[in-house]
């Protein structure tokens, strides 16, 4: 049959099959047989111009709709919360496109749709996801080195006890949704113990480092469990890359704080790389603030946690006047330290800067 759209041709609409077989080829691939409804070309809804990277091709008796840009917008233009749903998919879809590498493939387009649809805020509060809720998670430390046996264990005796089948990670997310569940995240936010960042930052501005080798991006995480990369509530949130530069971030200050330019520049490239009088010149500021150990350890908190106020996930459940990254952060280590159990370590002093 007539193809539905080539490769290479200009896309005008987002085409939705209905009924019928189609020959499906990519570029530089071996066709494939489709049937069912499927979608191609939704790209094309938001940006002018736009090229089909695939040829569709029907092999039986087949119908297809199409969907055009100024369709769908006289479609949601009578309702405003669907148009700021639509607006901010659209963002969110067009911003994934353009990090991806084929820019306007089909597999791709279909990879973004789905991971802007489940980030769009509208979506979130209709379909909440429980293991993002705040009363459902504890970022724990090593009071639970084991996973907790689940509901549906053959033991009933054995709920709530450490598993010995498993001792390999020392810090875990509950999120569990039974009331027995409940109890055990309770009890692990009252007794979280200090995971010691305030210890290894008075370590670090006190010992003569010439003696001691320090693996920031190692040991960081284990004295902040919001950015361990499996378990913190970076990781609860998917926010790889905000995680990232919490902890950049916080080793820029420490190098910082005790004057090691190799640190600071390590990941730098040569041609981008801090020059030294510009360092004299940041060393000069450090020299007339004279930062305090609890000073730096509430700074480091705070560097650690403030990419969570960016989570989608987050601003949807906070109260409407914290609805801004900083006020969410703040919302966070006032109501919900189960999700920021750093700030439960800070001194009085600390807390205050923070």
């Amino acid at each position: 049959g007539e193809p539905v759209f080539t490769a290479g041709s200009y896309a005008t609409a987002l085409h939705l099959t209905y009924v019928g077989k189609y020959e499906y080829a990519q570029e530089d691939q071996a066709p494939v047989m489709l049937e069912g409804i499927r979608w191609f070309g939704e790209l094309s809804l938001y940006v002018d111009p736009v090229w089909h990277s695939s040829t569709l091709t029907p092999t039986s008796f087949a119908e297809t709709f199409c969907l055009r840009g100024e369709d769908l917008v006289a479609c949601i233009q009578v309702n405003r919360g669907c148009t700021g749903m639509f607006c901010e998919y659209a963002k969110d879809f067009l911003a994934g496109m353009q990090k991806t590498k084929s820019k306007f493939g089909d597999d791709d387009q279909k990879k973004q749709s789905e991971v802007c649809c489940k980030q769009n805020q509208h979506f979130q509060a209709a379909y909440p996801d429980p293991t993002t809720l705040f009363p459902n998670i504890v970022v724990c430390g090593e009071r639970f080195s084991g996973e907790m046996v689940e509901d549906g264990d053959a033991d009933p005796s054995s709920k709530g006890r450490p598993s010995s089948k498993s001792n390999q990670s020392q810090r875990t997310v509950l999120s569990r949704l039974s009331a027995f569940a409940r109890i055990q995240r309770e009890a692990a936010v009252e007794t979280l113990e200090d995971q010691g960042l305030g210890e290894f930052v008075q370590r670090w501005m006190n010992t003569d480092q010439e003696d001691v080798n320090f693996d920031l991006p190692g040991e960081l995480p284990g004295v902040i469990p919001e950015l361990d990369k499996t378990y913190g509530a970076h990781a609860v949130f998917s926010q790889a890359p905000e995680r990232d530069r919490g902890e950049s971030a916080c080793i820029s200050v420490l190098a910082l704080v005790r004057n090691r330019y190799d640190i600071f520049t390590q990941p730098q490239a040569d041609n981008v790389k801090l020059l030294e009088s510009q360092w004299l010149e940041l060393q000069q500021i450090v020299s007339w603030i004279e930062p305090e150990p609890e000073e730096v350890h509430a700074v480091l908190v705070l560097l650690a946690i403030r990419g969570l106020g960016k989570s989608k996930a987050v601003i949807q459940q906070v109260s409407h006047d914290h609805r801004r990254p900083e006020r969410a952060v703040i919302y966070l280590s006032q109501y919900h330290k189960n999700v920021v159990p750093s700030t439960r370590w800070l001194t009085e002093k600390g807390t205050e800067l923070f």
